[in-house]
């Protein structure tokens, strides 16, 4: 819910827009003539919206992860967008990504793999079928 911290940062970034409205109007209000409580209107009137807003927009306050993004996790699955020969492109989970097949394999567009880890920015996959065949016979072997 909300915070202290959440509050505070958001209307202190407000402050700044108040400043510019008060400023700009001044100005206006000095150009043509307006009475000084048309001033003191729009700020207020800019701060109430600025108000009634925060119930929408607080959560884009919140402190969050440093990180942009998260890696998909090892044994998520995902489809082989562009041949993989070895590398190429897959979608995990509604993105795009780079990747290189295990042991320089070649899997076509349209095959599910399976992410096995990965180098800097590009997933190492493995072809979901062979993966699961490889765990399935370690899991015999160490019976």
């Amino acid at each position: 819910m909300w915070s202290r911290q959440v509050l505070l940062k958001y209307f202190a970034i407000q402050l700044a827009g108040w400043g510019v409205v008060l400023i700009l109007t001044w100005f206006a209000a000095e150009l043509f003539t307006w009475p000084k409580k048309i001033v003191w209107i729009v700020v207020g009137v800019w701060a109430v919206k600025d108000v009634l807003l925060y119930p929408f927009v607080w959560r884009a306050y919140e402190h969050r992860e440093t990180h942009a993004f998260a890696y998909p996790a090892a044994g998520v699955e995902g489809v082989v967008l562009r041949r993989l020969d070895p590398s190429g492109t897959v979608r995990i989970g509604g993105e795009r990504w780079n990747a290189v097949a295990e042991g320089d394999r070649t899997i076509d567009a349209g095959e599910r793999v399976r992410v096995v880890g990965r180098d800097g920015m590009t997933l190492v996959v493995a072809a979901a079928a062979v993966r699961a065949k490889e765990e399935a016979d370690a899991g015999r072997d160490s019976n």
